[in-house]
């Protein structure tokens, strides 16, 4: 399961990201459905969220924010190198695919992301269970 300071790349770009915030179980449309939307059915007109009508039944997907390792290893980052991946979901252990408008990008290759390891020196969840 990807996790913070996981090292991932995807199909958009071949250079390595750190995953800095993951977040979990979210079912908003995809950002193109929500900018179309008209308000049918709900009245809520361009405030998607997670109680929309026609995704609340969907299953989960995940966003991710990242910043490009080389940016990482300095340990001083902004807000401009926050890189966004919405719509995601797991396709297996190291790879997660989007869900949204397909799960291919513009020029016709699988939306996919890879989790190629994890940031030394980096901590990872103990896996302890209450």
């Amino acid at each position: 399961m990807i996790q913070v300071g996981d090292i991932v790349r995807t199909s958009y770009d071949q250079r390595p990201l750190v995953v800095i915030e993951v977040a979990d179980g979210c079912r908003c449309p995809d950002y193109l459905a929500q900018i179309d939307c008209d308000g049918s059915p709900c009245d809520h007109e361009r405030n998607c969220d997670e109680d929309c009508p026609m995704t609340r039944h969907d299953p989960t997907h995940l966003h991710l924010v990242c910043v490009l390792a080389e940016i990482h290893a300095t340990g001083r980052w902004r807000k401009t190198d926050h890189r966004h991946y919405g719509g995601y979901a797991h396709k297996t252990e190291h790879l997660l695919h989007c869900i949204w408008q397909g799960g291919v990008t513009p020029s016709g290759n699988p939306d996919e992301i890879r989790i190629l390891g994890h940031v030394a020196g980096s901590q990872l969840p103990l896996g302890l269970e209450a």
